[in-house]
């Protein structure tokens, strides 16, 4: 166990991410398949700096070895059939695994540095920052639909910020990611997503799983 005085040394720092991403590319795998149900609720920031809810969703998340598959199921409480992907205004996906996943993939080019450390409810993490540059080796992507036309963009961009990482564990507990280096013109120009982890029962079993995230997006119109 690393002293809480002093930052790790170059060594202990590559080993414990070594060991953190194994986890971390594993999570998936180690997970059973399973369907939740997931509320979002959704709103929008006035000129005076308050928040509006705009509306809230009940979506149907089924999560399996191959990944995750949302289905919309109520809009404000009434039942709709209408796809998840198509909602006008700010939507989220990968928050079960595909973003951690993406960001210890070894071709991401992830740089990683270890900052301080800190306490996450009852544990003792060890905080990271990384940063995944933009180009061929950034799977982060930006999608935006527009609310009056309904049309569809998307655009790739690099990643940015802080890993909460369990000090005996190696476990993840809380991502918050930045959208960087987002090309001119692109309707979303700022993005960011913070996931915290925590333990919950499946089939009498104790796994690691997202219980919040939020996502807070910027956009202007062209």
């Amino acid at each position: 166990m690393w002293a809480a005085d002093r930052a790790p040394t170059p060594e202990e720092q590559e080993r414990f991410l070594a060991t953190t991403r194994e986890s971390a590319l594993k999570y998936a795998q180690s997970l059973p398949d399973f369907i939740c149900t997931q509320q979002i609720h959704r709103y929008m920031k006035r000129s005076n700096g308050s928040w509006r809810e705009i509306d809230w969703l009940t979506v149907r998340l089924s999560f399996s070895s191959s990944g995750e598959r949302y289905a919309l199921v109520q809009v404000n409480g009434f039942a709709t059939n209408l796809p998840y992907e198509s909602l006008r205004g700010s939507t989220s996906q990968g928050e079960f695994g595909s973003l951690l996943r993406g960001i210890f993939e070894p071709d991401a080019g992830g740089q990683f540095r270890f900052d301080r450390w800190a306490s996450l409810n009852r544990w003792r993490v060890a905080v990271y920052s990384y940063r995944l540059p933009w180009g061929v080796a950034s799977h982060y992507i930006l999608r935006f639909r527009d609310e009056l036309t309904g049309a569809t963009s998307q655009t790739q961009t690099g990643l940015a910020g802080e890993l909460s990482i369990d000090a005996e564990t190696n476990a993840v507990l809380r991502i918050t990611a930045s959208a960087t280096e987002i090309p001119s013109g692109f309707p979303i120009r700022s993005s960011t997503s913070t996931i915290t982890y925590g333990y919950a029962e499946i089939g009498g079993r104790r796994y690691l799983l997202p219980s919040e995230a939020a996502v807070e997006t910027s956009t202007e119109r062209l």
